[in-house]
């Protein structure tokens, strides 16, 4: 198996008053935290930024190499953990609502700059990124969406493309229905960080667990979400593969776990062997992922239909 071990946290301003005592707060929550060994710790979006008014992000703005980003590094290289840092970025003269993918090493693997602000942003001069960015690691392929992207079908399309494995929604809002169906349209993790609370959200788009802030009224509970999940897996219409099921299953009784949503068509499969690789399964029984027979049917209409309007979506 290949086991990947989450937490997100919730912190903001409304328990915390100033940029530094948000970060302050952040840190104490990463090492509590690390105790568990994550390999992975993601924060909200641009949670210590909030400590300021929205008009103020843009004279408070920091590069990458500036103190906040290199502060955060150093800590993801002492706790061993990717660390991905949101935060109110300057490139130059541009202003980003920025996700900054932090190495276990302590090295900046890249940024997602948010695609789409709000009309609030945009009149506070925060620029429109370029587009999904996804961050090859060890561990597999990470995306990234902040806030506001969230409501935006081109967003879905340009990450489903990427194939991440996990999806990491940074925000200062739930996003409620709209998260799970990012997980079911990607085909993907996905892990939720907003300034109350956390979700984890499997493939099939169904949760798996919440936590958040709303708990510290319980000192006894834990103010973030920690989870592991299992990174061997493939999602599978059940056209052209469900009369394999059961040979499948047959043959790899105890080390293969099948869940079905049957109304979506779908299935998610894992394994549980950390010798047999869900590619091994894969080719040995022929089986299609969801995506790749979502993209043959484009295809196939777009041949039959040059003018097909979705022939622009097919890569």
């Amino acid at each position: 198996m290949k086991q990947v071990r989450i937490v997100s946290i919730s912190v903001n301003a409304e328990s915390c008053s100033t940029y530094e005592e948000i970060l302050q707060k952040a840190e104490g929550l990463i090492l509590e935290a690390a105790k568990g060994s994550p390999d992975i710790i993601v924060l909200p979006e641009a949670f210590a930024h909030m400590a300021y008014p929205a008009d103020e992000w843009t004279d408070k703005a920091e590069t990458v190499q500036g103190k906040t980003i290199s502060r955060f590094a150093k800590l993801a290289k002492r706790i061993g953990a990717i660390i991905i840092f949101p935060t109110i970025e300057r490139i130059g003269k541009r202003i980003f609502n920025s996700a900054v993918f932090l190495s276990a090493k302590g090295i900046v693997l890249n940024q997602y700059h948010k695609t789409i602000p709000t009309v609030g942003e945009i009149e506070a001069d925060i620029c429109p990124g370029d587009g999904a960015v996804v961050v090859d690691t060890p561990m597999g392929r990470l995306g990234a969406l902040i806030c506001y992207d969230i409501n935006f079908l081109e967003m879905y399309e340009a990450l489903r493309r990427e194939r991440p494995r996990i999806i990491f929604f940074v925000s200062a809002f739930r996003g409620g229905l709209r998260t799970r169906y990012l997980a079911l349209e990607c085909a993907s993790y996905v892990v939720v960080a907003n300034n109350f609370s956390n979700q984890l959200i499997n493939p099939l788009g169904r949760l798996l667990n919440k936590a958040g802030m709303r708990q510290e009224c319980f000192a006894a509970l834990p103010q973030y979400l920690e989870e592991t999940i299992n990174l061997n897996f493939g999602v599978y219409h059940l056209d052209f593969n469900m009369n394999v099921l059961q040979k499948l299953r047959n043959k790899y009784a105890g080390k293969l776990r099948l869940e079905v949503a049957q109304a979506e068509a779908v299935f998610l499969l894992e394994s549980l062997d950390p010798k047999l690789s869900i590619e091994k399964v894969e080719k040995e029984f022929k089986l299609e992922r969801s995506l790749d027979y979502y993209d043959r049917a484009r295809k196939a209409v777009c041949k039959a239909k040059p003018n097909f309007l979705m022939r622009k979506s097919v890569k």
